[in-house]
């Protein structure tokens, strides 16, 4: 049965909305306990808890390999109908507890790396590196930066060279970066909302 749970949630799982019912012995972190649930993916885990009374928890993992997190989604019961969360997934999910994202980074016009200790990249500054740290500290992460030298370009055939590559390949989690959005990059990464408007 897990098995193709597991399969499934390899395959495009923040697509989909996921409802797991369990019997009240189950036991949720065993049961998915080498399957990862990514963090945009809504998984809802269905448990009697008392006679009549259903919880509703929500399941997640940071990132592969992290603890999976179980949080209150809501409950239900026959009496009072469903009861859960308005709340939006992003919301909800707010606080990335800490976890350190491995981050490539290029100097450029809104972008300065402004503490390097043992040739390592500590901080970074400018109008994006302002964002990227209100970010972390917002969504409580961390940044391993690593200083790439192109911001990439697309080889005949079809890989992608510099930071576009690093993404492409699942080298790198992000890129604090200024980037121009064309239609190959677009499939290639995925990209933020823009928070620069080149005319």
């Amino acid at each position: 049965m897990f098995y193709g749970l597991k399969l499934a949630l390899g395959s495009r799982s923040s697509d989909s909305k996921w409802l797991l019912f369990l019997n009240k012995e189950a036991n949720p972190n065993e049961l998915l306990n080498n399957t990862h649930v990514p963090l945009n993916c809504e998984f809802l885990i269905v448990q009697n808890t008392q006679a009549q009374m259903y919880e509703l928890k929500e399941a997640y993992r940071v990132n592969k390999g992290l603890p999976l997190h179980l949080t209150n989604f809501g409950s239900w019961s026959e009496e009072t109908g469903l009861l859960a969360s308005s709340k939006h997934i992003h919301t909800r999910r707010a606080d990335l507890g800490g976890v350190v994202l491995k981050t490539c980074t290029l100097q450029g016009i809104a972008l300065r790396i402004s503490q390097v200790k043992n040739d390592k990249i500590i901080k970074i500054g400018g109008y994006l590196g302002m964002i990227w740290n209100m970010l972390q500290e917002n969504l409580n992460f961390k940044s391993d930066y690593y200083e790439s030298k192109s911001y990439g370009g697309q080889l005949e055939n079809g890989s992608w060279t510099g930071m576009v590559g690093l993404l492409n390949r699942r080298e790198m989690d992000a890129c604090a970066a200024v980037f121009i959005m064309d239609i190959n990059r677009i499939t290639a990464i995925d990209f933020t909302a823009p928070v620069l408007n080149q005319r």
